[in-house]
């Protein structure tokens, strides 16, 4: 399956824009049901052959949280970024980045930004969001 996949992906580069944004599409529910079925290699590989075929937000949201679930840190909030640059508006992703930027990456700056804009975004997590954002406030003073 990875070998029809990744071929697949290969000759994606030649079909118009809209066939390969629904093949993507497609890619990222094959990858849904391998992760359901407990393939998550075979779940990795598919996300990450949708946000190839073209750049989407639920393949890169999917390889983050992955990520995240094995503590690649550094991965999870490269993946988590280029969702949010896709789409800006994502208040739940800019509150995990501002967390994991916290408490896993030691950098408080970026923290507080993500942390900042998540509450703009959902001002109804505002005070569920209001210790991070002070401990993130905290540290990047120091």
């Amino acid at each position: 399956a990875d070998a029809a996949l990744t071929e697949g992906a290969l000759k994606s580069q030649e079909f118009p824009r809209w066939a390969a944004r629904e093949m993507a599409q497609a890619y990222a529910l094959l990858a849904n049901n391998a992760y359901d079925q407990d393939r998550r290699d075979l779940a990795w590989n598919t996300y990450f052959l949708s946000s190839q075929i073209e750049p989407n937000i639920p393949a890169y949201n999917r390889l983050a949280f992955m990520a995240f679930r094995r503590q690649d840190y550094r991965l999870a909030v490269e993946f988590w970024g280029r969702s949010v640059k896709l789409n800006d508006d994502q208040a739940g992703i800019h509150s995990n980045l501002g967390q994991v930027y916290l408490q896993h990456r030691d950098d408080a700056g970026r923290a507080l930004v993500h942390l900042l804009r998540a509450a703009q975004l959902d001002p109804r997590s505002a005070a569920e969001l209001k210790p991070w954002i002070e401990r993130a406030k905290e540290q990047s003073q120091r």
